[in-house]
């Protein structure tokens, strides 16, 4: 599992880009992707089904994407 670094998505009110995120990472090859990949339902934040562009996110939370694709999500002042 990769950890990434969510500082670069995340916006002033804290709420991080999700698809950004799969398209960095590489488990979406562009941002049409990414997004269809949310509203199918593919991505997953802490095992629950995520169907937002822009959701808050907390340090060592886990992204997954497909059934095989994970990142933990990490702030920038911490190491997961």
């Amino acid at each position: 599992m990769v950890d990434l670094d969510v500082s670069p998505f995340t916006d002033d009110q804290g709420n991080t880009d999700l698809v950004r995120i799969l398209v960095k990472s590489g488990f979406a090859p562009s941002s049409s992707e990414a997004r269809r990949l949310i509203l199918q339902g593919g991505v997953r934040l802490n095992a629950e089904k995520v169907n937002q562009f822009r959701i808050p996110v907390r340090d060592g939370d886990i992204l997954q994407a497909g059934r095989k694709h994970f990142t933990r999500l990490c702030k920038p002042d911490r190491t997961c």
